[in-house]
């Protein structure tokens, strides 16, 4: 058992900093950059003030891992609470002194069959007197036209409405929405006509995610140029592409009835059977000089692309993360255990985002 501890020393440290994330979730704990850079550097002074207690005796041995868990438990809480909105003055709670909001899209306008979906983050909003400036995420739904279709990842607009609360379930063991988006830290839905909505600039986001949606919105039309539509097209585009926002609800309800769902969305198996055929296409390249080497950054490069390919969907960055990983470790030949691997990739994404 110590044997198999000393050769995971992630997964030791994942479970404190899981913990802080999950404290810091269910008890809106916030401490702020400065409080948690303090916390840090107290937690380092500890260590050294353990390492010069040893110099005199042997029964503080072991105590730095314990400063060390603590360290990773207030790094769980540090990240989390930098990157929530639970300092944010609630839109909702001003809904009646708003009246106008400068938004920026966080993805690319998903098309309804009567309206057009946009998850947005609010740049300011303006009350009767003034612009405030915030930074919480919220759902807009405008009328479908030809200028609502075409808003992209980036895009900032300006909405003359107010926000609105997002109802909860309606019926005993109904799925809540409301509290799935709650963990994604949206709290708010704003509905929006023609006239009260206007492009203010484009392409403001990051370049590197606007270039994965751009790629997958080529793939998108390469599929309806070859004749597929309805059904049909948003089967392939989840297939394929990950993009489960394609399928119409009675095509997801026949799936659900079928016990079959999960197919529709891209996951670790599609992303590992990626992985296998590029080992069977680049096996040749093992053989050669610096051979190793050219067939690892191929690997890397294909799985990345893919990722990108499906607009980075979380599923598939965990199992593209976790892979690097492992290839990474084999390029260096270090053998780690899968778990310590898991908790690698755990580590990188949950930094990211915690929540």
């Amino acid at each position: 058992m110590n044997n198999l501890l000393a050769r995971i020393p992630l997964v030791r440290f994942l479970i404190p900093f899981v913990i802080g994330i999950v404290f810091t979730y269910l008890f809106k704990i916030q401490i702020g950059i400065p409080g948690f850079v303090f916390v840090i550097f107290s937690i380092v002074l500890l260590l050294i003030f353990q390492r010069k207690l040893l110099q005199h005796s042997l029964k503080y041995v072991g105590l730095d891992g314990v400063i060390i868990s603590f360290a990773f438990l207030f790094l769980g809480i540090g990240c989390t609470s930098i990157n929530s909105n639970n300092n944010n003055l609630n839109l909702v709670d001003c809904s009646k002194k708003t009246n106008a909001l400068q938004v920026q899209l966080l993805s690319n306008a998903i098309v309804k069959e009567k309206s057009v979906k946009l998850a947005v983050e609010v740049l300011s909003w303006r009350d009767s007197l003034t612009w405030k400036r915030s930074n919480e995420k919220m759902l807009v739904y405008l009328k479908r036209e030809p200028g609502s279709e075409k808003l992209k990842y980036g895009d900032v607009v300006l909405i003359c409405a107010s926000p609105t609360a997002i109802d909860g379930p309606q019926n005993p063991e109904e799925f809540d929405y409301r509290k799935w988006l709650d963990r994604q830290g949206i709290h708010a839905q704003v509905y929006a006509v023609r006239d009260e909505w206007k492009i203010i600039s484009r392409e403001n986001g990051n370049w590197f995610k606007a270039a994965a949606l751009d790629l997958r919105s080529y793939f998108f039309n390469k599929l309806q140029s070859y004749g597929m539509s309805g059904t049909s097209f948003g089967v392939a585009a989840a297939l394929l592409l990950g993009a489960s926002d394609q399928l119409d609800p009675g095509t997801i309800q026949s799936y659900a009835a079928s016990g079959t769902l999960h197919v529709l969305s891209v996951s670790g198996m599609h992303v590992a059977l990626v992985y296998v055929v590029l080992l069977k296409l680049l096996l040749p390249f093992e053989k050669r000089r610096w051979g190793k080497w050219m067939s690892i950054f191929l690997q890397l490069t294909f799985l990345w692309f893919y990722a990108t390919l499906t607009g980075l969907c979380p599923s598939v960055m965990r199992s593209v993360t976790m892979l690097s990983v492992v290839i990474a470790g084999r390029a260096f030949n270090r053998n780690a255990h899968l778990l310590n691997s898991l908790a690698a990739s755990a580590f990188i994404l949950l930094i990211v985002d915690p929540m």
